[in-house]
């Protein structure tokens, strides 16, 4: 049997390089979802991985990457991009929970950065707030 496949996001980014070497040498499989795979190059654990071209803010290229995925590591942010990033930070999270909700038959958790979680937080407010009128 094959061990548990685990989607990491984020993955050139300072918690996701230091978590894959350690789901690698904990046994699991381990995809890596990058925007520049070329960002990927020099990291040691790099052959050990398999890599999906995606990003979050295109929401199309999530259904592949999540595709056969145990567990999915949400660590993404968007604050390097200036002004106006909580609004593409909120963004990028709604597309991935979108798709995550999707690949619901395999995907069975998705560990989150703070934005996806207080997005779930937001839809679960307006939820309650719709069941109350």
């Amino acid at each position: 049997m094959n061990p548990p496949l685990i989607l990491v996001t984020g993955s050139t980014g300072y918690i996701a390089s230091r978590l894959i070497p350690r789901l690698l040498e904990a046994g699991y499989r381990v995809r890596c979802l990058a925007r520049n795979p070329i960002r990927l190059q020099g990291r040691s654990w790099l052959r050990d991985v398999e890599v999906i071209l995606g990003d979050v803010t295109i929401p199309s290229t999530l259904e592949a990457a999540l595709e056969g995925v145990h567990t999915a590591y949400y660590l993404i942010h968007n604050m390097t991009r200036g002004h106006g990033y909580t609004s593409l930070e909120l963004e990028s999270a709604r597309n991935f929970a979108n798709a995550a909700e999707l690949a619901n038959a395999s995907t069975s958790r998705v560990v989150a950065s703070i934005t996806i979680m207080l997005l779930a937080h937001c839809r679960q407010n307006e939820r309650d707030s719709r069941t109350l009128v």
